[in-house]
Order: C-alpha cells, then structure tokens, then sequence
C-alpha cells in the first residue's frame, strides 16, 4: 500500500496541469498543419522558452558583473541575433529539417 500512494504521489508531482480547451484546440490545429503529434510541438516550444530564459539569465548575469548593455550593443546583438536566426533558416530549409519536415506521426 505505501507504494502505491507513493506512485500516486509521484504521479501528482510529473502529471502536467491540464490544458484549457481553447489552448489545446490551437496547439492541435498548429500540429496537424505541421504534421506533428502535439506533444512534439509543445517539446519544442518548450526548449525554445527555456533557451530565452537561458539567454536573458546570461545578459542579467553579464550586466550584473559589467553594467548594464548600451542602447548600441543591444542593437548590434539584435542584428547579430537576427543573421544567426536567417542563416539556421536558411539552413532548415536546404537540409529539409525545418518545422514540420522530417518528423515521424505516431509512435
């Protein structure tokens, strides 16, 4: 019996909050138009929230030793952070490994 209140508890503690009908009604119609099971975009999107995250706790950290960033290099790294973005575009696209390409259905 202790054991399974423990993987009930357990299972409290990993089981994700339910989604709201209207939110899980867009991540389905994103995933079919990709063509990728739901749980796949939502892995994706969030790896992407928490690279951000990563990003904006590595600026806090830098400025926290160096002061804060000047108007100039924040623009020089929104344009260094714009060309990084094109280029992995560009190459999603010759690779054919862009959103929604070379993903398997099911399993």
């Amino acid at each position: 019996m202790a054991s399974d209140l423990g993987r009930c508890f357990l299972r409290e503690m990993i089981q994700p909050d339910p989604l709201d009908a209207d939110l899980y009604d867009q991540i389905q119609c994103v995933a079919r138009a990709e063509d990728v099971k739901p749980s796949a975009l939502l892995a994706e999107e969030a790896r992407m929230v928490l690279l951000i995250r990563g990003g904006r706790q590595a600026v806090a950290e830098w400025e926290a030793d160096h002061g804060s960033l000047t108007t100039e290099e924040l623009l020089q790294g929104i344009e260094e952070a714009r060309e990084v973005l094109a280029q992995s575009r560009l190459l999603g696209a010759a690779t054919g490994s862009g959103r929604g390409r070379g993903r398997q259905r099911g399993a």
